[in-house]
């Protein structure tokens, strides 16, 4: 990824860190990192516990505009998880004739 020169990190609730290598990435000039809670006070400008890592990056904008807990991503995902078994468990109730009304998506990856 020698030629990478936007990056866009977004809605990573659980993302905790920057790879070590981010430091090599000497091409990109361009980096947005939105709503990743865990990130925003290590990568601020100057003061971040990371922000050497990133300080090469000539555009840099870090924003927090949905201000969630991690565990509330963690129960809405277990959630999802637990409705998504209910349905394969029951979808002998919900069949349809018509393929496209599939109500299981399993193409939806919300990791």
């Amino acid at each position: 990824m020698t030629s990478l020169q936007t990056l866009e990190i977004n809605w990573r609730p659980k993302l905790t860190a920057l790879p070590a290598s981010f430091k090599e990435l000497i091409t990109l000039h361009q980096l947005r990192i939105y709503d990743c809670p865990m990130l925003v006070n290590q990568c601020k400008k100057e003061t971040g516990e990371k922000w050497h890592k990133i300080d090469h990056v000539p555009k840099f904008k870090l924003e927090l505009v949905v201000e969630l807990e991690p565990s509330f991503y963690e129960k809405t995902m277990s959630l999802w998880k637990k409705s998504k078994q209910f349905l394969r468990r029951h979808q002998d109730y919900y069949h349809s004739e018509d393929e496209s009304d599939n109500i299981i998506d399993d193409d939806l990856d919300l990791n």
